[in-house]
């Protein structure tokens, strides 16, 4: 179990521009064609084995800037049919501009608070030599 999960934001909501975390840092990674309905991030002390990167968080409350960091409560989760599954935090309510963001072939469902967890725990932490917050 993950007692406390840390995440960062790499994209911030209403933006363009998106950032991602490497070897320890927020590095602009590209700017997207329409601008994000929510914050994006990631969790970098767990690997998500679909992508090999870090586990992926959306904030589904007010926009947070790129680089803010901190502890997240677990609300949902944005299961895929990729497996690239979304750890949600903040309210629930507000899922629908994040459902219709992605395309109908990515199979997006919206799943329980114990699902995310329950990925969560199964999941490996990123290795020492990925980075880490500091």
């Amino acid at each position: 179990m993950h007692p406390e999960v840390v995440a960062l934001v790499e994209w911030e909501k209403g933006t363009r521009k998106r950032f991602r975390f490497e070897g320890g840092q927020v590095v602009f990674y590209r700017e997207d064609a329409r601008p994000a309905p929510c914050n994006y991030g990631c969790i970098p002390a767990l690997m998500n084995p679909a992508d090999g990167a870090e586990v992926d968080v959306i904030w589904l409350d007010e926009p947070l800037p790129v680089g803010w960091a901190g502890p997240i409560e677990i609300s949902g989760l944005l299961h895929l049919i990729d497996q690239d599954h979304k750890v949600l935090t903040g309210d629930l309510r507000n899922i629908q501009p994040v459902l219709d963001w992605f395309p109908p072939e990515r199979g997006a469902q919206l799943r329980s608070r114990q699902h995310a967890l329950d990925w969560l725990k199964s999941l490996t932490p990123a290795p020492p030599s990925h980075g880490s917050l500091q």
